[in-house]
């Protein structure tokens, strides 16, 4: 164990300050020296806010961080610190810094990718990303977004936007490079237009910081640094010291290890529980998956999203609900990414005239089993293997004969031109957007004119890709209950909270099967029982109003 390790550890029982971390610093010998913020500080510390300075040679500065870090020698004492920029020439710094970035590909429309950034923490005084991917020549749109909270949802909130561009001959543009606005978040998502090339092949992805300060102190010996109460900023006399500081010429000393929790952890929230609710009227009733305390976030499938509310009326009728049947307060959040299932092609025949081919062509018929019917506006997706084609292609439902047509006929709800003339590359695929439709049955057809039959070789399915976050109170087993037509949307006190919801890290957690939810007991009849006995009484009513209507005819003169 190293000897700052070991200050570290003896100064955690002399001073109680409430700060959340402490780490240890390895100083340069004694006297004045500088220690760099690096992001691990950041991810712990009060957050630094992006400035842009400067006129036509503008750069960004982070500034008003770091309030509450305090720094302690082996003794307890407090050591007095600055935050000290490097001196600035014409404008230029020592060269921008970066932090790593995970980087996860997620799934996407066709001729787009889509990778979700995670930040070693919130509010980093990012400026900028920096993309590391293969490619002679790179001429893209793309954005970035982060999920913020507005009106009954956290939905993608535009960063960036712009072009990412590389010229080989150009060593200017060698690393692709998007400026953004400062997060407030600890993930982004980036959305990349691949056009009609294949996807980017992205090695790595970091953050651009914005210009960081030094941190300025005289050492006496060992240091310890504390932070993450998020305290406010103290003035020190060293203030004087400033203007005489040349930072840049100053011993540097170093972070000797990660930090360390040395305080319990706050409540993630206050107390926040929900109203109880009644449970017998949800038709729908779903166990989520059992978990420590903690932020927690359950995707809605596509079976939540027919069978609730819905998109449309702000999912009113969706609850979760503990085993006292009180209600647990979340979130909604919307993906930046789609809900992705796989499906079927299986070659069928239609009834609708539409549906016939002409002497002489073909018309191939498909039937595609959605997962659901009652489903919120999504996209089919189609592969091929083959190379060198033009159809046309469409998608729609079959519908029986009705008032206005006297035979079955063939309701399109897409139609798409899809064509490929490469033989040495593989075709793109083709992407068919669906409106809402009450129908769980889709009919695809493709003119095949005089040519084959083009092989239909994958169908993925594209949702809108919902997630509740809430807080689960302890490790107790939760209902994810829907199906009710008498709710209003829930207005939880945790939306003024949104920000921290979505700033920090979820587990995510998944659902049972979908079943109805069980039958009201002491009921005492059951709907069905009620209407055939108001339908007797009905009868009964009316055979006495009869018979009282007939009795004076009936009755003999006096």
């Amino acid at each position: 164990m190293t000897f700052p390790l070991v200050a570290a550890l003896l100064l955690t029982a002399q001073v109680s300050d409430g700060q959340r971390y402490e780490r240890p610093i390895a100083p340069a010998g004694t006297g004045p020296q500088r220690l760099a913020v690096d992001a691990a500080l950041m991810a712990g510390a009060s957050p630094f806010t992006v400035v842009r300075r400067g006129g036509m040679n503008a750069w960004y500065v982070a500034e008003d961080g770091l309030a509450d870090l305090r720094l302690y020698d082996r003794d307890g004492r407090e050591v007095p610190h600055l935050l000290v920029y490097s001196l600035r020439v014409g404008g230029a710094g020592d060269g921008a810094r970066t932090v790593p970035l995970q980087v996860e590909r997620r799934a996407s429309e066709p001729g787009r990718s889509r990778y979700h950034l995670q930040f070693p923490g919130a509010r980093l005084p990012i400026v900028a990303l920096q993309i590391d991917a293969g490619g002679d020549y790179v001429f893209r749109q793309a954005s970035v977004t982060e999920p913020r909270f507005a009106v009954w949802h956290a939905e993608p909130a535009g960063l960036g936007h712009g072009m990412l561009v590389r010229d080989v001959r150009d060593e200017a543009t060698a690393s692709l490079h998007m400026s953004i606005q400062q997060p407030s978040q600890a993930e982004l998502d980036l959305e990349i237009d691949d056009g009609s090339n294949p996807p980017l092949d992205v090695r790595g992805i970091s953050g651009v910081l914005a210009e960081l300060p030094w941190i300025y102190f005289e050492a006496r010996g060992p240091t310890v640094a504390r932070y993450g109460n998020r305290g406010t900023r103290v003035a020190y006399d060293l203030e004087a010291a400033r203007q005489s500081i040349r930072i840049d010429r100053l011993p540097e000393a170093r972070w000797a290890g990660p930090p360390r929790d040395v305080a319990p952890l706050p409540p993630a929230l206050p107390s926040l529980a929900g109203a109880p609710i009644d449970t017998a009227p949800f038709r729908y009733a779903r166990a989520i998956d059992e978990g420590a305390a903690g932020l927690a976030a359950v995707s809605l499938d596509a079976a939540a999203l027919a069978h609730s509310a819905g998109p449309l009326r702000r999912f009113a009728d969706v609850r979760i609900v503990d085993p006292s049947a009180r209600q647990i307060p979340y979130v909604i959040e919307q993906r930046a990414e789609p809900l992705t299932l796989n499906l079927k092609a299986e070659p069928a025949s239609g009834s609708a005239r539409a549906l016939q081919a002409a002497p002489g062509s073909v018309i191939s018929v498909y039937r595609i089993h959605l997962p659901e019917s009652r489903l919120p506006d999504a996209t089919i997706v189609l592969t091929t293997t083959a190379r060198v084609f033009q159809r046309r292609v469409q998608a729609g439902i079959e519908r029986p004969v009705d008032r206005l047509h006297r035979e079955p006929w063939f309701d399109v709800l897409a139609t798409r031109d899809w064509q490929h003339s490469d033989p040495a590359s593989t075709a793109p695929e083709l992407a068919l957007p669906l409106r809402y439709t009450t129908s769980a049955d889709l009919t695809l057809t493709v003119d095949e004119g005089t040519n084959g039959a083009l092989p239909i070789s994958g169908v993925r399915l594209l949702l809108p890709l919902y997630r509740l976050r809430f807080y689960r109170p302890s490790e107790m087993t939760l209902r994810l209950m829907y199906g009710r037509d008498d709710l209003a949307a829930p207005t939880y006190d945790i939306a003024l909270l949104a920000s921290r919801v979505l700033g920090a890290p979820a587990s995510d957690v998944a659902v049972g099967s979908e079943a109805p939810a069980p039958a009201v007991s002491g009921a005492l009849v059951s709907p069905r029982t009620f209407w055939v006995l108001l339908a007797l009484a009905v009868v009964v009513l009316l055979l006495v109003l009869v018979k009282l209507l007939r009795e004076p005819a009936d009755r003999p003169p006096s």
